[in-house]
């Protein structure tokens, strides 16, 4: 990493370190001393969320306590029962908060926060101006944000990553050639490949075949209205075979779509790879491909071209041509 970011300042800690727990006491004391109010503050972030229509990114339970502690080389959750103890989940091994605050005192290492207490632990060991960080990162600030406060703490500015598909020369060309625009891989290959075999390969057979459709659409609806005049349940029993003609058509021209698109292995190829690289496994680039690809392409160098890119604050999602 520092090899690849060094000259950018970037930071490398390492979070089992003792020291850093030794620090980190101090707000693991805050919390426990604070569990009731930290889960219930939770559940009610939780229920607005949900109320306003978002979902809440974590489930957390009222005798939820945002660490886990060792026990026996194992890393387990613990929880606040109604009788005030704290137990480790699975196990019947329970303290007093008075015996759980001395454990942290003489074991700090012991401990290490979940997910809805990471975000501050991390920003009370290193004050944070700005979190940037992905959609579902982001999410859990909007969960925990009363909790900052709770702790004694500033909740920091959360801002987007930002959010990029690398796009070659050779892909470029492949969409330019075809049409493609990126959001079209969305639509999926076999929805692409109609696209390209109808504009590009055989405009004449799509042409007849966006004929034949509204033909047989508009003989089809006056053959309805005839019929409703006469009888209105003959005029149903033409739904049923109206939607099968239409099926029929619409596999007729998948079919068609395949075969001609298999008669040109180049194009199928070239559009396979772009998919492969732009639109991996119907998820984003950055989500599928590791970074590795690219450095072994084009070198160092293109971290440099990716910095330049990142617009702070940017939300949405940003084509980088190579």
């Amino acid at each position: 990493m520092l090899k690849i970011m060094g000259h950018y300042g970037i930071v490398l800690i390492n979070p089992l370190d003792d020291g850093l727990k030794q620090v980190a006491a101090e707000i693991y004391t805050r919390a426990i001393s604070r569990v009731p109010e930290f889960a219930t503050q939770l559940v009610r972030e939780s229920a607005a969320l949900e109320a306003a229509g978002y979902h809440a990114q974590v489930y957390t339970p009222l005798e939820a306590v945002p660490l886990f502690m060792l026990d026996d080389g194992r890393r387990k959750a613990i929880v606040r029962k109604e009788d005030g103890r704290f137990y480790l989940k699975g196990g019947e091994k329970s303290f007093n908060a008075a015996e759980l605050l001395d454990i942290v005192h003489r074991c700090p290492a012991c401990f290490s926060p979940n997910v809805t207490f990471r975000p501050i632990v991390q920003d009370f060991l290193l004050p944070t101006v700005a979190y940037i960080g992905g959609p579902a990162e982001i999410a859990y600030f909007a969960q925990l944000r009363p909790n900052y406060g709770l702790l004694d703490r500033t909740e920091p500015v959360v801002l987007p990553r930002a959010s990029l598909t690398l796009i070659e020369k050779r892909h470029a060309k492949t969409m330019s050639k075809f049409g493609i625009e990126f959001a079209d891989l969305f639509d999926g290959q076999e929805e692409v490949m109609k696209k390209v075999v109808e504009r590009s390969l055989d405009q004449n057979t799509a042409r007849v075949f966006d004929e034949s459709e509204k033909v047989i659409d508009e003989q089809l609806e006056k053959l309805r209205q005839s019929l409703t005049a006469v009888d209105p349940t003959l005029a149903e029993a033409l739904k049923g075979g109206r939607e099968k003609i239409t099926y029929q058509l619409h596999n007729l021209r998948t079919r068609f779509i395949h075969n001609r698109s298999k008669r040109d292995e180049t194009m199928l190829q070239q559009v396979e790879r772009m998919f492969a690289v732009l639109y991996p496994n119907k998820n984003l680039q950055e989500r599928e491909i590791n970074a590795g690809y690219f450095l072994a392409r084009y070198g160092y160098e293109v971290i440099d071209r990716l910095y330049q890119e990142i617009e702070l604050g940017f939300r949405d999602h940003k084509l980088v041509y190579l």
